[in-house]
């Protein structure tokens, strides 16, 4: 078998991804489609490859990041968003002078292709116009995988992808 936890404290220390004992066969399936793509035969000598060559890194660092997603992906978090963000504006919009639009900046992190920011966004702006405050909306989306990035940079989504969005 692969050494599990030299591979986790490797992929901890380089991106700060927790891969437990209950990810060993997903992560042992990634090591070997990588490694089999590039003819390695050993998980020692495909660890010190990713240990000295970056471009290596960022190949095997894609296979391992999670790119579950859709509009409003679980649901809890989003019924909290919106119970909290009408109260948290008001609050807000009661302590600021002047008539300065109200600044609102929200954090998608692991954000995959976009979907998740894009429903933050849109919970936000039905607060702010339900509660009939001037505002400036503001979602950053971050992920650790570049190619996803481009996607949430891009914004373009499939009819399919948003059949389920109100």
């Amino acid at each position: 078998m692969h050494d599990h936890q030299a591979w986790r404290e490797l992929i901890v220390e380089r991106c700060g991804l927790e891969l437990g004992e209950t990810r060993r066969n997903f992560l042992a399936r990634r090591l070997w489609q990588r490694m089999s793509q590039l003819e390695i035969l050993t998980f020692g000598s495909y660890l010190e490859r990713v240990q000295r060559d970056a471009g290596e890194w960022r190949e095997l660092q894609e296979l391992l990041i999670n790119r579950e997603t859709s509009f409003f992906r679980h649901q809890p978090s989003f019924d909290a968003l919106r119970s909290l963000l009408p109260k948290m504006l008001q609050a807000r919009a009661g302590s600021r002078r002047g008539t300065e639009p109200l600044r609102l900046d929200l954090w998608s992190a692991g954000c995959s292709n976009g979907q998740e920011p894009y429903s933050m966004a849109m919970c936000a702006l039905d607060a702010v116009a339900a509660g009939q405050i001037t505002a400036r909306v503001r979602v950053t989306g971050g992920d650790l995988s570049q190619l996803a990035l481009a996607k949430l940079r891009a914004g373009r989504y499939t009819e399919r992808q948003l059949a389920d969005v109100p």
